[in-house]
């Protein structure tokens, strides 16, 4: 069992992105995070292109993880996007996702998502993140 984060930052929200990227890896440490992985990428949002830094950190216990995103909204508010929260076990299941996230993946996963919801199997794989998301 296995839940994954991905994390994007636009370094314009930051002063200081390499410290606030450092901040954030030692504290998904702290919580025990099995592994982290840093991207960036250049994208299109709301009509201009910007950078964005990507993180992606991977746990193995839920509890785990919920602490790490309740740091994340409490310290970062709106200037950190959670993009996926997903669950890889017997199932890879993505228990939540913001709408451009979906989108982007097309339209099978964006279909899979929703049934995932309708039978409620998130509450099934993590109860506990569904109450921090």
């Amino acid at each position: 069992m296995t839940y994954i984060v991905e994390l994007s930052l636009r370094p314009v929200n930051f002063k200081n992105i390499t410290k606030t990227t450092d901040i954030i890896i030692n504290n998904a440490y702290k919580k025990e995070c099995d592994f982290y992985y840093e991207d960036s990428e250049y994208t299109k949002i709301n009509g201009k292109y910007e950078s964005l830094v990507l993180l992606n950190f991977t746990f193995l216990d839920e509890k785990n993880i919920v602490s790490f995103i309740r740091f994340i909204k409490e310290e970062y508010k709106k200037k950190i996007t959670i993009e996926c929260v997903s669950y890889e076990g017997n199932q890879n299941i993505i228990i939540y996702a913001n709408r451009r996230y979906l989108l982007n993946t097309g339209k099978d996963n964006l279909n899979k998502y929703k049934l995932n919801k309708k039978l409620d199997l998130f509450k099934e794989y993590a109860p506990l993140l569904t109450t921090v998301l």
